[in-house]
């Protein structure tokens, strides 16, 4: 990726406390273009931080550089904001912005696998969960009804379209996500092409 720095440098080089607070946002923004344009997984640019964090040297220091700067967004100012404060959270953000925007697409698409993969588990834990509530309902429900004439017909019909279900609807469900699931692995496992990594920016803000 090509890292446009100057508009940082223009804030910072004015040297008063708006200008750092500028140049402290623009470094915000440029990070969160680098996680949107490199299709970091995640639906928050916090939850792409995480997924990206293994690829930071100190990704803890980016995280506490973007609290301070996520205030000025809010504008919950500080009193001031002095030029050694700003050089040190420009220079966390130069280091991060540098180092997302060197990772490849290979190791990008497995991060994206793997947020998937932990999506898929969170799903199917709740389908399955899902099930085994409708399961003990329509157990008790056919313990209670079967104490009567019209319960046990009641009863009937819940067994004839539960057999319908696991032994008709279920497998085909199974193939279909089955075969979706393998789809888009498939898939993933295309994309995960090695790439030639761009170009380092060559430009350091002078912080």
């Amino acid at each position: 990726m090509t890292l446009d720095w100057s508009q940082i440098e223009k804030y910072y080089d004015q040297g008063n406390t708006a200008g750092f607070a500028l140049s402290l946002m623009e470094s915000e923004k440029l990070l969160r273009e680098v996680l949107n344009q490199k299709k970091f997984p995640g639906t928050s640019y916090d939850e792409k931080l995480e997924w990206a964090a293994k690829h930071l040297t100190s990704p803890q220091s980016l995280v506490h550089a973007r609290q301070l700067t996520i205030q000025l967004l809010s504008l919950n100012l500080p009193r001031n904001i002095n030029k050694q404060t700003t050089e040190q959270v420009l220079r966390v953000y130069f280091t991060g912005i540098t180092e997302l925007s060197d990772i490849s697409s290979g190791e990008i698409n497995k991060l994206r696998l793997s947020n998937y993969s932990r999506n898929l588990q969170r799903k199917t834990a709740k389908i399955i969960l899902w099930l085994i509530a409708v399961l003990v309902t329509v157990i008790g429900l056919s313990l209670v009804l079967a104490d009567t004439s019209s319960g046990q017909n009641v009863t009937q019909k819940i067994l004839e379209i539960s057999r319908a279900v696991v032994y008709k609807w279920l497998p085909i469900m199974l193939v279909v996500f089955t075969v979706i699931v393998i789809g888009i692995a498939i898939s993933l496992r295309r994309k995960n092409k090695p790439e030639s990594k761009a170009e380092p920016a060559s430009k350091n803000p002078e912080v």
